[in-house]
């Protein structure tokens, strides 16, 4: 069941990154590949985010820490795959990058306004 709901997530985020319209500096795919092991505690399933998790979060804020129209961009990455995918719990979301240590500058949050950024 689990395999089941990665494979569903990675063709979400395939789905979304084809919606949104990334720019060359930031890649929207290899993002939300970097924060599939976050899945679990997104959903709030592990009271945690893994190491990985963190990881990836870590390669996400590194690829995200660039200029006004690129980190626009990430945030539109991330705001489709929030509201493309159920069962996202968004205090959890909001808690990663505190609990990962990193700055992600962008909120995983489908009520987002990125232009505000």
């Amino acid at each position: 069941m689990a395999k089941t709901m990665v494979h569903c997530f990675v063709w979400l985020i395939v789905a979304a990154a084809l919606i949104v319209r990334p720019s060359k500096a930031f890649d929207c795919i290899g993002a939300l590949q970097e924060l599939i092991p976050c899945l679990s505690y997104l959903q709030a399933a592990d009271p945690a985010p893994s190491i990985e998790c963190c990881s990836g979060a870590q390669d996400v804020a590194n690829s995200a820490n660039l200029s006004k129209d690129e980190l626009q961009s990430a945030c539109r990455c991330l705001k489709s795959a929030a509201q493309t995918y159920p069962n996202i719990n968004y205090d959890n979301a909001k808690q990663l990058p505190a609990l990962c240590n990193v700055n992600l500058n962008v909120t995983i949050d489908p009520n987002i306004d990125c232009t505000k950024l």
